[in-house]
């Protein structure tokens, strides 16, 4: 597979926000325009601190009284300054591409369209550099690819993006077509498969053991007031818009309380996966947002507040917000007719360690090292705090499926983590994965000696170097 990425500047290019004033703006002081109609951004005073920063004009200059009156036809730039956003990766692996369509796996972490402290760190900004990088040389610039549906910051997986007008238009339209079918009536889960054009398939891990095999969600999804969402939050709600979910169950862990499943859904409700399967009382692991009955952690919607950042915006909500991670969810596979030849394409995204079941793993271990044995004997499981386990002993340093995967996002933070600690010398040698045709690494022959405990629990690690 192809993959792609520029590395992120220290500090971004900073914004700026246009309007151009109506008849019915007259007469208003410059600071309540602003204050009221971009009163998500940032609370009065922030706003006071901007216009004495200069950094908003009337007709090309800067103004500092927040007492000037406005009228119409007046042309108002706001000059939101360059910060560091928050780490976030920068790779995205091409799992399809033609003249017209383009699918990538994305990686968790990665915004998928600007908003909020994520305003270059998207998928969004990486597929313009890439398309600027590809026809600098050429007279004719083409537009670059924009993805046609979003994923969660947290979600990792398939994302699809349009190469052309066209192509963006009936994506789009296989999107909302397979969402509007949801609730019109009732339909038998084979009729709605025969009524979509598109099949979205994702694997989670679900807290709790789930006892039925399949579970069918079709709970309203709505918005309700939440503190540092603009546009409100998406929950369960009566009165919200329908919504369907398959849920089927892949593997019960009864010993770790946690579901593996495979969901599939008709709707494509913003974070319809989080809510419904928190809705029936198993929230992913790890979710920092959503708990039992599709609803946030408690919240008080009235106590907004009101301080602001050195930028004159809101400080960062201590409360979770949407965008955060730690669940474990990935769009795993997706079927659609291809937008201009009508041709099925079929994709599939490989699974994150964590995600995938014992005989998934087992298949991928004995392709990467067939002598390895399935058990090892005398293990030391270290528990990183939101990390799956690692296997340690005095002759083997796998994980706890088999393999040390140079590509997992899990073992890139346990190997980040083994500053803390002092570990022993690891010998590698790659092996050629002939299931994924990639060079892996498995540590051999690894003696653990005294270790330093790592903040937060964890009791021994080790290291696998080149």
């Amino acid at each position: 597979m192809q993959s792609f990425g520029e590395l992120w500047p220290e500090l971004n290019d900073g914004l700026h926000y246009r309007d151009l004033l109506r008849s019915s703006d007259t007469g208003l002081k410059l600071i309540e325009f602003y204050s009221k109609k971009y009163k998500n951004s940032a609370p009065l005073l922030g706003w006071l601190q901007r216009i004495h920063n200069k950094q908003i004009t009337i007709d090309g200059e800067a103004v500092t009284d927040p007492d000037t009156i406005l009228r119409e036809g007046m042309e108002l730039i706001y000059y939101r300054l360059p910060w560091k956003e928050p780490d976030a990766p920068h790779l995205l692996e091409i799992l399809y591409e033609d003249d017209d369509v383009i699918a990538l796996n994305k990686p968790s972490g990665l915004q998928v369209l600007p908003g909020g402290l994520f305003q270059q760190r998207t998928v969004l900004t990486q597929l313009q550099w890439r398309s600027l990088k590809r026809t600098s040389s050429s007279a004719f610039q083409e537009p670059p690819p924009v993805p046609v549906h979003r994923l969660g910051r947290g979600t990792s997986g398939i994302l699809l993006c349009a190469k052309t007008k066209v192509a963006k238009s009936r994506l789009a339209a296989y999107f909302a077509d397979g969402t509007s079918v949801v609730g019109v009536s009732r339909h038998t889960n084979s009729e709605l498969k025969t009524m979509r054009k598109i099949t979205k398939i994702y694997r989670a891990l679900a807290s709790g053991v789930i006892n039925e095999d399949e579970v069918v969600v079709e709970q309203p999804i709505g918005q309700i007031r939440y503190p540092g969402v603009a546009k409100g939050l998406y929950v369960a709600s009566p009165s919200g818009k329908p919504s369907f979910s398959r849920v089927d169950v892949l593997e019960r862990n009864i010993h770790s309380n946690c579901t593996l499943v495979q969901v599939e859904i008709q709707s494509g409700r913003p974070h319809q996966i989080r809510i419904h399967l928190s809705f029936i009382g198993h929230p992913l692991i790890g979710d920092p947002l959503y708990v039992a009955g599709g609803q946030p952690k408690c919240f008080d919607p009235e106590v907004m507040d009101e301080s602001f950042a050195h930028d004159g915006g809101y400080q960062r909500p201590e409360k979770p917000v949407p965008g955060d991670c730690g669940y474990h969810l990935h769009a795993h596979r997706s079927v659609f007719p291809h937008p201009i030849t009508d041709e099925v394409i079929d994709i599939t995204a490989s699974l994150p360690c964590i995600l995938r079941t014992q005989e998934e793993s087992k298949a991928i271990t004995q392709a990467i090292c067939p002598h390895l044995p399935v058990r090892l004997k005398h293990s030391i499981w270290a528990i990183f705090p939101g990390l799956a386990p690692v296997s340690v002993s005095n002759s083997h340093c796998i994980d706890a499926e088999g393999e040390f995967d140079m590509d997992s996002e899990i073992n890139r933070r346990i190997l980040a983590t083994t500053k803390y600690c002092r570990v022993a010398m690891a010998r590698c040698k790659p092996i050629m994965c002939r299931a994924r045709g990639e060079a892996l690494r498995t540590t051999i022959a690894v003696q653990v000696p005294k270790l330093t405990p790592i903040p937060g629990g964890c009791s021994a690690v080790t290291q696998c170097i080149s």
